[in-house]
């Protein structure tokens, strides 16, 4: 897991280095064989992938919705 911060000095580095940065994001709480299926595909669209967790918050506002 990495700060935002020291994220960004990674994505910093990776575009210099030309490297196709893939990001997603969702609620990986109990993972299961689906999510690792989406994982390994969006893997596959770049170099790195980068997964963003959701938080409660946005999960809360996304049950409301």
């Amino acid at each position: 897991m990495l700060t935002q911060t020291t994220l960004k000095d990674c994505v910093k580095k990776l575009q210099k280095k030309r490297e196709r940065i893939v990001f997603t994001n969702g609620c990986f709480d109990i993972i299961h064989a689906g999510h690792v299926r989406y994982l390994k595909k969006a893997k596959e669209l770049g170099d790195v992938l980068v997964v963003g967790l959701n938080s409660e918050q946005i999960l809360q506002r996304q049950k409301a919705a």
